[in-house]
């Protein structure tokens, strides 16, 4: 939506194309994901080590791909490979998301009972437990009773996800405190 975009650019998680757009229907990547989890987390240094073949010194996505790693947030799509450009899928979004509340220390609610979607068996066993989550939290939700689990995203809808995310009344460990978040 267009407030979940207004939010998303406010707050510096999320810039247009250029030239004054937005590109809502356009292409997710993994690279864009784990940046805006990066800048939420005040784009922390790292020193940059090779452990993604495809993932160069000074691209726009290196640090944040590198930091993500190192905090087990996310992984690669093989043992050497990032694909930092390539397109993101719902269930995707939902294990990195859930990762990174994990990073955040946040109090996992219960997992969803996925059953009531159509197309819930479709769902990764890698992807299973974030999905559940991401759903009990309403950050992904359905449509036409439809995870669509390998759906591809798009900016828009994931502004709308970060939105509900970032807003989301969540219950931290006070062992740990919470991790500062860009406001």
């Amino acid at each position: 939506s267009y407030k979940s975009i207004l939010f998303a650019t406010e707050k510096g998680l999320m810039s247009g194309i250029g030239g004054g757009k937005f590109d809502p229907k356009g292409t997710l990547t993994r690279g864009m994901v784990v940046s805006v989890l990066y800048r939420m987390s005040y784009s922390p240094k790292v020193e940059y080590t090779e452990r993604f073949e495809d993932v160069a010194k000074g691209k726009w996505y290196t640090d944040a791909i590198l930091w993500a790693q190192s905090q087990g947030i996310v992984n690669g799509v093989s043992a050497t490979k990032f694909n930092p450009t390539g397109v993101i899928t719902r269930e995707q979004i939902a294990t990195i998301l859930y990762n990174f509340a994990n990073y955040r220390y946040v109090v996992l609610a219960d997992p969803a009972d996925l059953s009531g979607y159509s197309d819930y068996k479709k769902v990764s066993s890698f992807a299973l437990e974030g999905m559940q989550w991401a759903n009990s939290e309403g950050l992904i939700v359905g449509n036409d009773n439809k995870l669509d689990p390998k759906g591809k995203a798009t900016r828009e809808q994931f502004a709308s996800i970060l939105d509900r995310f970032y807003n989301a009344d969540f219950e931290y460990d006070v062992a740990y405190g919470a991790p500062q978040v860009q406001s």
